[in-house]
């Protein structure tokens, strides 16, 4: 199989970073000693923010390689644009990631109006990715739908 279409996802060392390993070890090593350059980043298991997005920002700069931002939040909060998605973009800015994936959240029809923001503070070379976490409300068909279809309306 082709590594340049593998990504590799730092939870398979969950135990690893439940013994205080950090994520930047653990990409380090799979850089350094496996030669695998797509990586996934999970935001909840790095306690020492800055630290530790600077590790990985050195990371990708020595070695290119791509990282995936995995954020276990929610986009839309109170049927509102989560106040917290300037903070995660700047996060995914200083580590370089391409990708910033996060659940859909509260979305109806009231917060079509959201989308414009996002669609201004997000830049080109990042791709929001949306995903069900297998609750009720944020696998809901429909409110998928309904957001990937508003998000993708010419402005």
């Amino acid at each position: 199989m082709d590594k340049e279409r593998v990504v590799l996802n730092t939870m398979l060392f969950h135990q690893q970073i439940l013994q205080d390993k950090l994520q930047s070890q653990i990409i380090s090593d799979l850089v350094n000693n496996l030669d695998i350059n797509r990586i996934e980043l999970h935001r909840e298991y790095i306690e020492d923010y800055f630290g530790e997005l600077i590790n990985v920002q050195k990371i990708v700069d020595l070695k290119g390689t791509e990282i995936f931002y995995s954020v276990p939040d929610n986009l839309f909060v109170d049927l509102k644009l989560n106040s917290k998605l300037v903070q995660y973009i700047y996060e995914a800015k200083l580590i370089h990631a391409s990708k910033i994936k996060m659940t859909l959240g509260d979305w109806s029809d009231s917060a079509k109006k959201y989308v414009q923001y996002i669609n201004k503070v997000l830049p080109d070379d990042i791709q929001l990715t949306i995903e069900n976490d297998r609750t009720i409300d944020n696998s809901d068909v429909n409110k998928l739908l309904s957001f990937f279809q508003e998000s993708t309306k010419k402005i």
